[in-house]
C-alpha cells in the first residue's frame, strides 16, 4: 500500500511539477514579449514626436509662405505705385511738387550728416 500512495505522490508531485515548469515558462515568454512591446512602443513614440515636430515645422512654413505671398502683392503694388507710377482703373493720382523752401533744407540738413567731412568744417563754423 505504501508502494502506490508513494506512485500516486511521486506522479502528483510530478505533475505539479511540470505544471509549474510550463507556468514559470509562460511567465518568462510574457515578460520577453512585454519588454519588446514596450522597446517596440517607445520607438514609435520617438518616430511620433519626430514626426509632429516636423508637421509644426511645415504648418509654420507654411504659415510664413501665405504672410509672405500676401505682403508680396502689397510690397509689389507699393513699388508700382511709387516707383513706376502705376495706378488702377478708375482712380486719380495727384502730383504734390515739393516747395524750394523744402528741398532748401534737405539739402542743408545734407551738409551736416557725418559722413560727409566737408559738412564737419561747415557745421563747426555754424556752430561758432
Amino acid at each position: 500500500m505504501n508502494r502506490r500512495k508513494k506512485k500516486k505522490t511521486d506522479v502528483l508531485s510530478i505533475a505539479i511539477l511540470l505544471v509549474k515548469l510550463c507556468l514559470f515558462f509562460i511567465l518568462i515568454i510574457l515578460i520577453i514579449s512585454n519588454i519588446r512591446i514596450y522597446q517596440r512602443r517607445k520607438k514609435i513614440q520617438t518616430h511620433i514626436y519626430e514626426k509632429e515636430a516636423r508637421i509644426r515645422e511645415l504648418e509654420e512654413r507654411d504659415r510664413w509662405t501665405d504672410y509672405l505671398k500676401n505682403d508680396n502683392d502689397f510690397m509689389m503694388e507699393k513699388i508700382a505705385r511709387e516707383q513706376l507710377l502705376l495706378k488702377r482703373a478708375g482712380e486719380e493720382v495727384v502730383f504734390i511738387p515739393l516747395s524750394d523752401t523744402q528741398e532748401k533744407e534737405d539739402k542743408e540738413k545734407e551738409k551736416y550728416y557725418w559722413w560727409n567731412p566737408l559738412g564737419w568744417k561747415e557745421l563747426l563754423i555754424d556752430l561758432f
